[in-house]
């Protein structure tokens, strides 16, 4: 049974003052306190009731909401000049800065430029009204001062060198000195260990960072945590190294530490790349188990980029393993909310699930609306290339009215000023290819030769000659649908890597000369 939101938030204090994490309290905190504002705690919770907020947002992926709790918080310290703990907000919004790469309420600047400011801070800082400033007097050590505050300032100066071995190695090399200066625990080995793999790592030292991290986990007396923290650091090296099978496995590893330690939700990104990289390695099942797995023990979460991200793996893996109906209900669920926010891939890819999910139950009215909807809303919002794809879309699923969806597509990207218009007149032109007949589809397919040609994209160039071919042959033009098929070979050799699609057309195509 959940804690009360005081008992909960007392709970976490108590760990956080004991160094160590608040990581199972962060994920109930998520679960079943979501939907609470500070004026439902007790006046002295206030502070970890919104570091604990900014903690959940930030795994969830709900930066802004990460943002704004730190920016509560700051301003509740300041209130009751509680200048230590202003120093870990500000540790933690320069941490957000580092990672902030898509326009936000919150815009938070450069990492360094925080960092900088954060130091100065830092250096101002007194135990005391009457004492002299860290600045100052050197001998303000962790040991010398309150615990409580050493623990915030050695929390501080931890998350300051996260962000600053990304950014400056001068910075980075003040921030480990506050570490040392301010920690009152002896760190474990294990907590060595992944702090020198770390610095080796951006240091350009790969192979003694990996082994370094690798060895935190061939010890017994490892924690979870410390499990954890060397899975997931091994798990990001292996991303940076285009190592998806090695993300995989530490990241699985993680989210199955983070469910030992009842703590979930802290591994809802691993659960989602993992199950990303399972569907890539045609692991469907295991993909469709894991993201489905991973949102059972987050019930209770709102919807969030991370969550909404689990779901679409679902709907995928829905679709490969055949179960079209959760395919459709889980895409059509997922667009309601994604549609309000900026992750437009993951909203193109639930409306194609969806899409061929509802075909596959015969659902083609339902598909038809749902696609006309999509158009008109891109549409209102600007987005008139966007648009005018959805309608050649719409051509496909209503054939008796393909002329007019085509024309007001054609007249959707005759309008827009936005950039990539060459692709989708290209895209249109071979498009038309399809639904012309006689002389008017060789012409339209000869146009998205061209056009894709000079676009330097031979998949999509031997797509339109093979368009052209077909059009030839219904001609009886077989000399010219020979010569054509021949021109879509020399665009895309046999010999290339073609998508499975290509492959397909160019065996139809060569069926129906007979050869």
């Amino acid at each position: 049974m959940p804690l009360t939101l005081n008992a909960l938030l007392a709970d976490s204090a108590h760990d956080v003052a004991q160094g160590r994490t608040a990581w199972r309290q962060m994920s109930e905190f998520a679960r079943f306190h979501w939907l609470a504002t500070a004026e439902d705690v007790s006046p002295e919770l206030v502070g970890e009731f919104y570091f604990l907020r900014a903690g959940a947002a930030d795994v969830m992926g709900m930066t802004d909401e990460a943002i704004a709790a730190l920016s509560e918080l700051n301003t509740w310290a300041d209130s009751r000049g509680d200048d230590a703990l202003t120093l870990v907000g500000k540790a933690h919004l320069a941490f957000h800065a580092l990672n902030q790469d898509e326009p936000s309420v919150y815009p938070l600047g450069e990492p360094e430029d925080r960092l900088r400011a954060l130091l100065e801070d830092f250096h101002a800082w007194r135990p005391t009204p009457d004492s002299p400033t860290v600045g100052e007097e050197p001998t303000i050590r962790g040991e010398s001062i309150d615990r409580p505050d050493a623990v915030k300032l050695a929390t501080a100066a931890t998350t300051a060198y996260s962000v600053a071995v990304n950014v400056s190695e001068q910075l980075a090399e003040v921030f480990a000195g506050l570490v040392r200066r301010f920690g009152t625990a002896y760190p474990t080995e294990a907590d060595r260990l992944l702090w020198y793999a770390q610095r080796h790592w951006f240091s350009g030292r790969k192979q003694q960072a990996y082994a370094l991290a690798s060895e935190v986990l061939s010890s017994s007396d490892t924690t979870s945590v410390s499990r954890f923290d060397a899975h997931d650091m091994l798990g990001h090296f292996a991303l940076l190294e285009g190592d998806e099978a090695g993300v995989a496995e530490h990241w699985a590893r993680c989210v199955e530490l983070a469910r030992i330690m009842d703590a979930p939700v802290i591994a809802m990104r691993h659960a989602e790349l993992t199950a990303r990289v399972y569907f890539s390695q045609d692991r469907a099942g295991e993909a469709w188990q894991l993201s489905h797995d991973m949102v059972t023990w987050v019930d209770g979460v709102p919807v969030g980029p991370i969550l909404l991200d689990l779901q679409e793996v679902i709907a995928q893996s829905a679709f490969e393993n055949n179960l079209f109906e959760e395919a459709w209900d889980t895409a059509r669920s997922v667009i309601h909310w994604s549609e309000m926010t900026p992750n437009d891939q993951r909203t193109a890819s639930c409306y194609a699930i969806a899409t061929f999910a509802g075909l596959r139950l015969g659902l083609a009215e339902e598909v038809f609306d749902l696609q006309h909807r999509r158009a008109e809303l891109l549409k209102a919002s600007g987005r008139l290339l966007d648009a005018a794809e959805v309608f050649q879309t719409l051509a496909y699923l209503d054939e008796d009215a393909a002329t007019a969806y085509l024309r007001r597509s054609w007249e959707l990207i005759e309008a827009s000023q936005e950039e990539g218009k060459e692709w989708h007149v290209a895209e249109w032109l071979l498009t038309m290819a399809q639904f012309a007949e006689g002389g008017a589809a060789v012409d339209f397919a000869r146009r998205a030769t061209s056009a894709f040609e000079q676009l330097g994209h031979p998949v999509k160039e031997a797509f339109a000659l093979l368009a052209e071919a077909r059009a030839q042959l219904a001609m009886g033009e077989t000399d010219l649908a020979r010569q054509a098929y021949a021109q879509a070979n020399v665009a895309m050799p046999a010999e290339f890597a073609r998508p499975a699609e290509l492959d397909a057309v160019f065996t139809q195509v060569k069926e129906e000369l007979g050869d």
